[in-house]
């Protein structure tokens, strides 16, 4: 099986692919594990050694459903973002994070996510990681400064804001919230 001969089974085959495949510089990052149980192994098995010649509804192929694509998983995530499930979105975010198409939009709406669930720590680091990779995302540097007001991070969050503006955000909304953080430090260290 296989172009140049290298399986002598289909279940070598099916192990191949059920791993994703080999990591290789033409690999399609949409290439996947399947992760399939052993029995759906089998069935695929008994599904290509037989064909069609028995109806699909029958007992002895029973349906299985596809794993998701990565896309369908980004838009169910922005979906929950959009009706404020942030656990939801996390959920399908932190399984196609790994995947280059996506990963900087998913990067930045998790950490929004964490954002909203009071997670700041985890926030930042997924903002951070973001703009890692992309440095002129003013809206991460925005979210990531109120995360870090939220840690009490001020200089940090500060520089974050002036990142955020450099990048053409609309930073007065943050700016008044940073003044209340400063105010709030000032009141806690007078004590």
């Amino acid at each position: 099986y296989m172009h140049d001969g290298r399986f002598a089974t289909l279940e070598d085959v099916i192990e191949f692919y059920d791993k994703g495949g080999e990591t290789n510089a033409q690999l399609d990052e949409e290439l996947f594990p399947l992760k399939l149980s052993a029995e759906q192994k089998k069935d695929l098995v008994a599904f290509l050694k037989e064909g069609l010649s028995n109806p699909m509804d029958s007992p002895e192929y029973p349906m299985v459903e596809p794993p998701e694509l990565p896309e369908a998983r980004a838009n169910r995530g922005n979906l929950f973002m959009k009706q404020g499930d942030w656990r939801q979105a996390l959920a399908d975010y932190m399984l196609i994070v790994d995947k280059p198409k996506f990963r900087l939009d998913v990067l930045q709406h998790m950490g929004f996510a964490w954002l909203n669930l009071g997670e700041s720590e985890r926030a930042v680091a997924s903002f951070s990681t973001a703009l890692e990779m992309d440095a002129t995302l003013g809206q991460a540097y925005y979210h990531r400064a109120i995360a870090r007001l939220h840690l009490k991070e001020y200089e940090l969050a500060r520089q974050d804001m002036q990142k955020a503006e450099a990048c053409g955000e609309d930073v007065e909304r943050l700016r008044a919230l940073m003044e209340g953080g400063d105010r709030g430090k000032s009141r806690d260290s007078g004590r």
